[in-house]
């Protein structure tokens, strides 16, 4: 049996093998009891990123996931206090966030971790995240943004909505702290996917109409729930929004995507030009919901 005095260190180069055979599909269950086992101490005694990433191997995920999801399995018990422990490191280590995220839902984990387990560890997870794992996690689903995996566009378009509505349900979710660095980063990535091209090597990877109209809706969802958050409501969110497209639209090589009609592109080319004369005199907490009202609600 597992020794309480194993050092995660001591076999970093081998964890992958040695989780691989004690999950193996032909291992007895006492020796998945000691992978849980094996698991738990990885988790709970080591700060090393790699080790962190290696230990969730593809056999433990697929074992770990299979016993979750049904409370009369075995190993359900061993695999529930595995759980447990990892939701505990998270909260007392809020940078590892991101890393036990992208394990459980990409990789070997799968989007539907939730869904297959009936927990709510992704959300629960996501909320003790700091800043630092903030921004980790909107970089993580960005990348999941750019490179879905799906075989098709359909498959493609669904799995980035389903990545906009996990960051949409970091602005929504009170318990989340709030930070200027990753609410700017998180609404300057939605401002961008859903008004400039991004193209990719791959044409399934492109960006869509449908997809794009979806960030769209996704950006002024966030800055809805930011206008009734009293805590970032007077903050000029909106305008800095606006400010971040028009700066990206006359960049070389950018490509804004949404078409304005004759009228409608003079009316927006006038309010633009109006608030830059009246910038100055108007309360610096009015201006973001004028240029929102005059410029964002019109593209939709």
């Amino acid at each position: 049996m597992v020794c309480s005095s194993w050092s995660p260190f001591s076999v970093q180069n081998n964890l992958t093998v040695i989780v691989e055979n004690l999950f193996a599909a032909k291992s007895s269950d006492e020796r998945k009891f000691w992978g849980f086992i094996l698991f738990t101490q990885v988790v709970q005694t080591s700060s090393n990123k790699h080790t962190l990433e290696t230990v969730f191997s593809k056999n433990l995920m697929k074992c770990f996931i299979n016993q979750l999801t049904d409370t009369d399995r075995y190993l359900n018990k061993a695999a529930n206090k595995a759980l447990k422990a990892l939701v505990q490191v998270a909260e007392e280590n809020p940078s590892l966030v991101p890393i036990f995220v992208k394990q459980l839902l990409t990789n070997h984990g799968t989007p539907s971790f939730d869904n297959l387990t009936k927990s709510k560890t992704i959300e629960k997870m996501m909320s003790f995240a700091n800043e630092e794992g903030l921004l980790g996690l909107i970089s993580l689903f960005e990348g999941i943004i750019l490179d879905p995996h799906e075989k098709d566009v359909k498959g493609v378009e669904k799995r980035r909505q389903w990545a906009a509505d996990h960051l949409l349900a970091l602005i929504r979710n009170n318990k989340v702290i709030k930070s200027k660095s990753w609410i700017d980063t998180l609404l300057h990535l939605f401002a961008f996917y859903g008004h400039f091209e991004h193209k990719s090597k791959n044409e399934i990877l492109n960006l869509t109409s449908n997809s794009q109209a979806m960030f769209r809706t996704r950006l002024l969802s966030c800055l809805s729930a930011i206008l009734e958050n009293p805590e970032l409501k007077d903050y000029p969110w909106s305008s800095e929004v606006v400010s971040f497209i028009n700066e990206k639209e006359s960049t070389p090589g950018s490509e804004f995507v949404v078409d304005f009609g004759a009228d409608m592109l003079e009316t927006r080319n006038a309010s633009l030009k109006t608030l830059k004369k009246i910038q100055k005199k108007v309360s610096i907490f009015v201006l973001p919901l004028l240029r929102q009202l005059t410029m964002l609600e019109q593209i939709e």
